[in-house]
Parts: C-alpha cells; structure tokens; sequence
C-alpha cells in the first residue's frame, strides 16, 4: 500500500493545515512563507527536526 501526500490547503490567508509529510518540503514551506509549526501527533517524531530545519527553534509548537 502507497501513502499520497495530501497537498497543503490554505485555509485562511497565511494559515495552512497539511500532513506531517508536508513539512519535509522545505521548498513549499519557504514559498508559501511558513515560518512556524504546529503539530497535533501522539508519540514522538525523532526524524522530524532532521527534516525540518527551516523550522526554527521555538517555532515548533
């Protein structure tokens, strides 16, 4: 079985929701000025500041 990442919708100007797998596309993030994450999961994300450096430290909440 094969995940698709969903795309990232706009929801409100500047106020996008999308999947975990969004935020490794530092292209995206940069062109669409995402500069701060905020993330509903249960358990820990070890690989995820490896692929989200463009993310900031303090702006992962």
């Amino acid at each position: 079985m094969t995940y698709e990442v969903p795309p990232t919708s706009e929801i409100e100007p500047g106020l996008f929701i999308g999947d975990i797998k969004n935020t490794y596309d530092e292209a995206a993030l940069r062109d669409n000025r995402v500069h701060s994450v905020v993330s509903l999961i249960i358990g820990g994300m070890s690989l995820w500041p490896k692929f989200t450096r463009h993310v900031g430290p303090g702006r992962h909440l």
